[in-house]
């Protein structure tokens, strides 16, 4: 670190591996009086200084279905979404099973298990497993000392948004649906039908994607029995997306980390997956980006990455845009006075996804696909400011998000987090539980956005005159959009996600942001022109990128001021440590409260300060990124010696 940094209040930021075994639209025209274009962790408790053994609380196996602890039953599923585990000394037909551990004994009954013959495919919280094997070696593992329980995988398991019976499932007549199968599954079909052949599941009509992920078209009547088909992993619908700076670089502190720490971007190289890039032509592209387009590809519309809806350009321009446009200075470093994005000297990676009628349809089915690409160019921040609205549930979108942050632990992956926040019970507070997928992924920066300071231009009139369906009670419906930067946008969705943890995870500025107009035919202009370069608009699509941005310049950060590649976790925790608390939000405390104490499911950890990195004595910043890991219920201690009292200790 700089000299500079010497001193002893410490921001400490530990990023620290696992040892488990893992395999709306903000486009808009004018304000006007009429609707417009809509922009819990899972923790041990200890009792005292109790050790983990001694703890009473039963560990439960935790499903989207339910939570349960197998030892007290489990949930009445519906005959035709259940089976009866198999345990017999002559069964060897492989099937799949779940088995929980002992919570003092995870390593020696995975151990165990193995050595038996089972394998294990996945874990599922709380120390437990997927686990492949045959009734026979299933009956020996329900014996083994450091084994608590052992049942069917059922099938009412591997089914989105249902619950216990068929019926809550709400599914009905022809269906679209994504499926997942288990890798290197067993080829044994259900009772009563021949074996498809090998590389078929044979159900239905569709298209397999590649080796575990299915587009299937299907009756609803066939529901029960694909499920019960051991190769099958997860299903649920098939989704369609929808897509969700001077004052941007002044609130987030890039001008900070510019002027004091000369981070710009350099070196650094960004994806996003969008509607396009500008004109769709290296050689006509705006001058904002000119010379830093390392790749496009045209997933959605063959070979053409032309961005006619606009969207993209104005994301793009957000993240890494160098405001050549609007009077900077790149040969000087001097983005000040500028619209320029928060990473001005990065590089980019296009992957256009809009379709020829306007969609999304060039996301892949599976989403490692899509990070693939982009990181064999070369990228290490992927922005990605579309999502399927939801109420914060996890589904294959989220987990193949997290799969590849697994497999390839420098990239840092960025979700919006969605616009479908409302107020529909009109008590002056958004609801709850409106988070996008695959913003609900673990391992992915989900961002919120916050409001931007800008009195004229784009959208000013009250949340209450621009959607008055969604924000009809005060203190939001008579609130401007962009007048203070810590309060949040009415429309940002709110966690939690579904099965209890928080998001989003940061917030950023994304309301009435200007940006990189697209000068392809037919684009659109947002919340509205500023000139013939920029337009205003908004949205979390419009904070996400910024964020995406402050991560590339955080990498840039570690590699020249402590010469190490930084995990994409050591990049999300230092981002997360330096946010600024907006609690209460900008409706005082009360009834109407906007947000509690931090973190929370509205701002997350708070919004985004690029600032906490350019730090003045005596304050310092310290990390660990330990990509080794710890095992389940293991601990590392790190010792801090805080001396001087005017000075906080944050530790992420």
């Amino acid at each position: 670190m700089a000299s500079r940094r010497a001193g002893v209040a410490i921001f400490l930021i530990l990023v620290i591996g696992t040892m488990a075994t893992a395999g709306a639209n903000t486009s808009g025209g004018q304000a006007q009086a009429q609707p417009l274009p809509r922009p819990q962790i899972l923790t041990v408790e200890r009792q005292g200084s109790q050790p983990l053994a001694t703890l009473k609380r039963a560990p439960l196996i935790r499903l989207p279905a339910a939570s349960l602890d197998p030892l007290l039953g489990e949930p009445p599923l519906d005959p035709a979404l259940s089976v009866t585990a198999s345990f017999g000394p002559g069964d060897m037909t492989l099937r799949h099973y779940l088995v929980q551990m002992q919570p003092t004994q995870l390593a020696a009954g995975v151990a165990a298990v193995q050595t038996a013959g089972g394998s294990i495919v996945e874990p599922i919280p709380d120390w437990a497993y997927i686990v492949r094997m045959d009734g026979a070696t299933a009956a020996r593992v329900r014996e083994l000392a450091a084994v608590r329980w052992v049942g069917a995988f059922q099938p009412g398991y591997k089914i989105a948004d249902c619950k216990v019976q068929v019926a809550d499932c709400g599914f009905s007549g022809e269906l679209a649906l994504k499926v997942k199968l288990f890798p290197n599954p067993p080829l044994t079909p259900p009772a009563g039908r021949a074996p498809p052949p090998l590389g078929e599941v044979g159900w239905g009509s569709g298209q397999q994607v590649d080796s575990t992920t299915l587009l299937l078209r299907l009756d609803a009547s066939q529901l029960p029995a694909l499920a019960a088909d051991e190769r099958v992993r997860w299903i649920e619908r098939q989704t369609s997306f929808t897509l969700h700076n001077d004052k941007v670089r002044a609130i987030s502190g890039a001008n900070s980390v510019g002027s004091g720490l000369g981070l710009y971007g350099a070196g650094q190289v960004i994806a996003l997956a969008d509607t396009g890039l500008d004109t769709g032509n290296p050689n006509t592209l705006l001058a904002d980006f000119a010379g830093r387009l390392i790749a496009a590809h045209a997933l959605g519309r063959a070979g053409d990455w032309s961005d006619p809806n606009g969207h993209g350009t104005h994301t793009s321009g957000t993240a890494l845009g160098n405001g050549r446009n609007s009077g900077s200075d790149p040969s000087s470093h001097r983005y000040g006075s500028s619209f320029a994005g928060l990473a001005p000297e990065a590089q980019l990676v296009m992957q256009s996804i809009m379709d020829s009628n306007g969609g999304l349809g060039g996301i892949p089915a599976d989403l490692n696909t899509l990070f693939q690409q982009a990181y064999s160019d070369g990228a290490r921040v992927h922005s990605d400011s579309w999502g399927s609205s939801g109420s914060g549930q996890y589904t294959s979108f989220s987990q193949e998000a997290d799969q590849f942050v697994w497999g390839h632990p420098d990239m840092n992956i960025v979700f919006s987090a969605g616009n479908d926040g409302v107020d529909a019970n009109a008590d002056g507070v958004v609801d709850p539980n409106s988070l996008s997928s695959p913003a609900t992924a673990k391992d992915v920066l989900s961002v919120g956005a916050s409001e931007s300071e800008r009195s004229s231009g784009g959208y000013q009139l009250p949340y209450g005159t621009l959607w008055p369906a969604d924000f009809p009670a005060n203190p939001i419906a008579a609130d401007a959009p962009s007048n203070t930067r810590n309060g949040m946008a009415a429309f940002s969705s709110r966690g939690p996600t579904a099965d209890g943890r928080f998001g989003p995870v940061i917030a950023n500025v994304g309301t009435n942001v200007i940006s990189d107009r697209s000068q392809a035919s037919g684009a659109g202009t947002g919340w509205g022109a500023y000139n013939a370069q920029y337009i205003y608009d908004g949205g979390t699509s419009m904070a996400a990128p910024g964020v995406a941005g402050a991560a590339a310049l955080t990498r840039e950060f570690y590699t020249q001021y402590a010469g190490t590649a930084a995990s994409a976790a050591l990049m999300r925790a230092t981002l997360l440590n330096g946010a600024s608390d907006m609690t209460p939000g900008q409706y005082g405390s009360g009834a109407t409260e906007e947000m509690g104490l931090r973190p929370n499911n509205v701002e997350g950890w708070g919004r985004l300060d690029l600032s906490s990195l350019d730090l003045a004595a005596p304050q310092q910043l310290r990390f660990a990124d330990n990509p080794t890991g710890l095992a389940n219920a293991a601990t590392i201690d790190y010792g801090i010696d805080v001396t001087n009292a005017g000075y906080p200790l944050h530790a992420t």
